[in-house]
């Protein structure tokens, strides 16, 4: 338990040393969304804009979280790594999360006004 803690806490801090930058870019149906997002430590913050069904030229500020831990510190072989954001505007909302996990298990989810929507994501990190 105790090198699990250990391997978590250095996981933490090499992600704390500098701010990385990542986009985020959803479609669904004639929907878009993009984000550009920083990440430092565990929050995220960024820009969303968003057009489309659902949306009518969205443009928001964005909130997260970010959890990243390599492999062998929370899954024996994997890496886990959690992205989340939000940001509401007016009467609008964008959402999205995606955890990649064990095994090789990825899974995202995109909100729009509160709602789940089917769409693909591709996420950029420098």
């Amino acid at each position: 338990m105790k090198s699990l803690v250990i391997a978590s806490l250095i996981a933490l801090s090499a992600t704390a040393a500098h701010a990385t930058q990542m986009d985020v870019h959803c479609t669904a149906g004639d929907a878009v969304v993009s984000a550009q997002l920083t990440i430092e430590g565990r929050d995220i913050t960024g820009d969303v804009q968003a057009n489309g069904t659902g949306v009518e030229d969205f443009k928001g500020t964005a909130t997260g979280r970010y959890i990243f831990y390599p492999a062998g510190s929370y899954y024996k072989f994997d890496d886990l790594e959690v992205i989340e954001f939000w940001s509401a505007s007016g009467d609008q909302s964008v959402g999205f999360k995606s955890v990649r996990g064990e095994k090789g298990s990825y899974e995202q989810t995109l909100l729009v006004n509160k709602e789940s929507v089917q769409g693909s994501c591709v996420i950029t990190k420098e």
